[in-house]
């Protein structure tokens, strides 16, 4: 059996990994192996342990956040049980490809053209060479928040929103001030649908906003009041790099369609509130491999169905999505709900409880329950 996956980011290479390591021949295709996606590039610590990424690829690790309201009122959150991973998405995303090729996969470089789905998924790629034909039995799709191969399989487009970050330096002194720190700030004057944030990494500072597509074309001046806002703490600061990408912020989009399955962020998996998007990334590369390797081990019959990757996905995440694009709803309407955002923060029990879904992945039922019973003794939910 062949399996052709779209997208060398963290959920395509991890896909390929799982099925590789199966046994499964597999191809990885990356439009650009040289490509930066524009990421701050957070990563809880459990990812680490679980897909066993070696920690010399961190650049930082955070143990503290720095939480900004609206008014200034600033929050201090320390991370207890773990860290934030700071990586350069350039490093981690290469270091991904290379776990899939030493596994077994085969990378290309090429940019996904179309498919054609018969007894045989084929697709047409285009590299240096012109354009190429490849033919495999299941196809995933990890192409991002405007998958083409979501796109080609008729999927309904994702909503999203438009990411724009700075890489900056300063001194080092002000460097020394965000050696374990990062930074989430509020207000609708940085960003009237996310947050801004300050990510550390070896030798810069990456800081970014984002906006919903209503308001994409003042993206620029939202990144540039957020950074007169910043003041001292990054003052001097030259731009290395300026870069944007897109996102989506639909709950969830089509994960199956026949022989296709889509992850990451082209089938809408990032989660609101947070807006994470990597460790979910892998995690749903990771159980759409092990969908195809199910079937393929226990069933001859390739052409039966793959719905148990987005059955599996609901059971496990179905209600903590749900719950927090509810928060997101509730939290990011106005300032004055951004305020309360910060404020109940600083209650030791919601940040025990937001450490054990974000920092720790806690799955279990008791944790999700605790969190939304905390959480509705300040807002309706």
């Amino acid at each position: 059996m062949e399996v052709i996956v779209i997208g060398g980011g963290p959920a395509g290479s991890i896909a390929a990994k799982t099925l590789a390591e199966a046994g499964i021949r597999t191809f990885l295709i990356e439009m650009d192996l040289k490509r930066v996606k524009p990421c701050g590039g957070g990563i809880p610590s459990a990812a680490f342990e679980e897909f066993r990424i070696p920690e010399g690829i961190i650049e930082k690790k955070v143990t503290k956040i720095g939480a900004i309201s609206p008014s200034l009122k600033e929050l201090t959150i320390p991370l207890r049980g773990g860290y934030l991973a700071m990586v350069r998405r350039e490093v981690f995303d290469a270091y991904l490809r290379k776990m899939a090729e030493k596994a077994g996969a085969e990378l290309i470089e090429g940019l996904f053209l179309n498919l054609k789905i018969g007894s045989k998924i084929e697709i047409e790629y285009k590299n240096g060479q012109g354009i190429k034909k490849l033919e495999g039995d299941f196809l995933i799709g990890a192409d991002g928040a405007n998958s083409s191969v979501a796109h080609a399989i008729g999927a309904k487009p994702l909503e999203s929103f438009l990411a724009l970050q700075e890489r900056i330096k300063v001194s080092s002194e002000q460097m020394d001030f965000y050696r374990d720190r990062c930074e989430f700030w509020y207000g609708s004057e940085i960003s009237p649908s996310l947050y801004g944030w300050v990510f550390p990494k070896g030798d810069h500072l990456c800081v970014g906003t984002a906006v919903d597509g209503r308001n994409s074309k003042g993206l620029s001046s939202y990144l540039k009041r957020f950074k007169e806002k910043l003041g001292c703490r990054i003052e001097g600061f030259s731009v290395i790099k300026r870069e944007a990408s897109p996102g989506p912020v639909q709950l969830k989009g089509t994960m199956v369609s026949g022989k296709v399955l889509l992850c990451g962020d082209a089938a809408g998996l990032i989660l609101p509130v947070s807006s994470e998007g990597i460790y979910y990334a892998m995690k749903s590369g990771k159980m759409a491999a092990e969908e195809i390797i199910s079937k393929f081990m226990g069933d001859p019959e390739i052409n039966s169905g793959l719905d148990g990757y987005a059955q599996k996905w609901e059971r496990l995440y179905g209600n903590r999505f749900r719950l927090m694009k509810r928060l997101q709803e509730i939290f990011y309407e106005s300032d004055a709900m951004r305020e309360k955002l910060v404020e109940i923060h600083g209650i030791k029990a919601i940040q025990k409880a937001s450490m054990a879904l974000w920092l720790k992945k806690d799955l279990g039922p008791l944790t999700l329950l605790a969190y939304k019973l905390l959480f509705k003794m300040y807002v309706r939910l």
